[in-house]
């Protein structure tokens, strides 16, 4: 079982524009064919659905949360995740984060997310922006987003586009 950090999810639904989004929409759209087919459970902890939310509408909210529903598992913060947060932060496993300069508020958010993910059972989190591992005193492993493979190529990825003519 793996957890998705909200950057994973964008990258999924982003348009693909420029070399660096691109190749990372690349990554972690190929990333979702293999996690279906191999069927591994994906769980989002609810602060990862809430940050995703907050991209769209309200209106859309519904529709988003049920396609989400259909291929993820949500996982709530719960008396135990709070209280395995707090364990993390007394450990201080985000002292170090925090001393390279991300927000004392961002860390506990992801920190939480650390904390969902190991009472889960989760082994690994996908993110681009932070150190799972550390924040969960190793008992994650993170994989960065730019660290997954590439889809293989495709003859239609070395052609020119059509010119107008």
């Amino acid at each position: 079982m793996i957890c998705f950090d909200t950057n994973t999810l964008i990258f999924a639904v982003e348009p693909a524009s420029g070399p660096h989004v691109s190749d990372h929409c690349r990554r972690v759209r190929h990333l979702l064919e293999r996690l279906r087919d191999e069927k591994t459970p994906v769980i989002l902890p609810v602060l990862v659905l809430c940050e995703f939310l907050s991209k769209y509408p309200p209106e859309h909210h519904e529709r988003v949360m049920s396609a989400l529903a259909d291929d993820y598992l949500f996982f709530d913060v719960t008396p135990q995740v709070a209280s395995r947060a707090a364990l993390l932060h007394h450990e201080g496993c985000a002292k170090a984060v925090a001393a390279g300069g991300v927000p004392r508020q961002q860390v506990k958010y992801d920190q939480l997310i650390a904390a969902t993910a190991v009472v889960a059972g989760v082994k690994e989190v996908i993110s681009e922006d932070r150190d799972y591992a550390q924040l969960s005193g190793n008992r994650l492993k993170w994989t960065k987003v730019s660290d997954l493979p590439l889809p293989p190529p495709t003859l239609f990825d070395a052609m020119e586009p059509p010119t107008e003519g």
